[in-house]
């Protein structure tokens, strides 16, 4: 449920890391993506974030973990830039995220 979810994940803090966007990818279905550099606290981020679900009784679907930054989706002739220059993003926070056509923030944890 969503206040399960919720308070599984209060009290989540992550000192802020930057991450470097710089791989372009164009995924199935019309979606251009950025995928970040490999950064250690991306990835303890999302271990923090599996472990507290896991022990809140939430069950995560199994699948790869994949980073990104969605620049256009439902758009069949997108395609990510061929060419820019490295995006740098200091990640400072994370956020509970409600789709319905349009993307909510709904809570926001561990601004550091």
């Amino acid at each position: 449920s969503e206040a399960a979810l919720r308070s599984a994940l209060r009290g989540l803090d992550q000192a802020p890391f930057d991450l470097r966007l710089r791989n372009a990818e164009r995924w199935s279905n019309g979606i251009a993506v950025l995928r970040p550099d490999e950064h250690p606290a991306l990835l303890d981020l999302h271990a923090q974030l599996g472990a507290r679900l896991l022990r809140a009784g939430i069950v995560v679907q199994p699948g790869d973990y994949t980073p990104h930054v969605t620049l256009a989706r439902n758009a069949p002739n997108a395609a990510p830039p061929e060419a820019f220059a490295p995006i740098s993003w200091t990640v400072r926070d994370c956020a509970l995220i409600c789709s319905r056509g349009v993307y909510e923030v709904v809570e926001r944890y561990g601004a550091g």
